[in-house]
C-alpha cells in the first residue's frame, strides 16, 4: 500500500492511499509536462490485485510537507506469470492492429486489390497492384488484371516488362482482397515484447530490492 501524508501550512495532516497492491520498486522519471518543459518526478510502481503494473506518482515528495509511505513487499517470482499475461495481452492487441494495418494496405506493388465501389470500372473486379500515381484528384492506383506482359525497350536501350491489361483506380474505390495475417507472427512479436518488459521490470525490481521499508 502507497500512502501520502500531506500537512498544510496550518498544520492540518491528512493521508491518502494512491495505490493498492505489491510494491516493486520507486523510480525518478523525466516526463513531458508542456510541449518544451520537462521536469521530473518520483513514480512508485506495484502489482494490482489483477497481475497488472500499475504506477503512482509521488510529486513533492521530499517536501516538509509531504511523507510517502511504503514498502517493497512484492514477491517477483509469484508475480512474474501475472505481470507477463498481463502484458503479453497489451503487446498482442498492439501487435494485432499493426499486422492488421500492414495486411489492408493498398499500397504494397503485387498485392491483389479489389474494387469495391465507384462507376467507372464494375465493383468486384480484381487486381494486383503495379504502381500509384498522384493527382490533383487523390491517389490513382494501377491493378493489372491478368499475368501478360511486353516487353518495352526504353531509349538507352535498356528492357523492361510491363503489364498490358492495366486501369487506373481512385484508391478510394479500393480494397485489399482476402487480407492475410500471419497469428505466428503476431503472437511471435507478443511473446517477444512482453519478455523483454518483464525482463526490465525484474532488474529494477532487483536494483532496488534490498529498501524494504521506505519514507521518501
Amino acid at each position: 500500500m502507497i500512502k501520502i501524508t500531506r500537512t498544510d501550512y496550518q498544520g492540518n495532516v491528512s493521508t491518502e492511499v494512491v495505490g493498492v497492491g505489491s510494491t516493486l520498486f520507486i523510480a525518478t522519471e523525466t516526463v513531458q509536462v508542456m510541449s518544451d518543459v520537462w521536469e521530473q518526478e518520483e513514480r512508485i510502481y506495484y502489482v494490482t490485485e489483477t497481475g497488472a503494473l500499475s504506477s503512482a506518482c509521488v510529486p513533492y515528495a521530499h517536501s516538509q510537507y509531504y511523507a510517502v509511505e511504503f514498502a517493497i513487499d512484492a514477491d517477483f517470482a509469484a508475480l512474474e506469470k501475472s505481470i507477463f499475461d498481463n502484458q503479453y495481452k497489451i503487446e498482442h492487441r498492439n501487435a494485432l492492429n499493426a499486422a492488421e494495418s500492414r495486411a489492408c494496405d493498398i499500397f504494397v506493388r503485387g498485392r491483389e486489390l479489389r474494387i469495391n465501389r465507384g462507376r467507372k470500372f464494375p465493383v468486384g473486379t480484381i487486381g494486383k497492384v503495379v504502381g500509384w500515381v498522384e493527382n490533383q484528384w487523390g491517389i490513382s492506383v494501377g491493378i493489372a488484371l491478368d499475368d501478360v506482359t511486353e516487353t518495352v525497350t526504353t531509349k538507352n536501350g535498356k528492357t523492361y516488362e510491363r503489364n498490358t491489361n492495366v486501369i487506373w483506380v481512385s484508391s478510394r474505390n479500393l480494397v485489399v482482397n482476402q487480407p492475410v495475417i500471419d497469428q505466428n507472427e503476431v503472437n511471435h512479436i507478443a511473446t517477444s515484447r512482453a519478455t523483454s518488459y518483464v525482463e526490465n521490470v525484474r532488474n529494477k525490481f532487483n536494483n532496488y530490492k534490498g529498501r524494504k521499508t521506505n519514507v521518501v
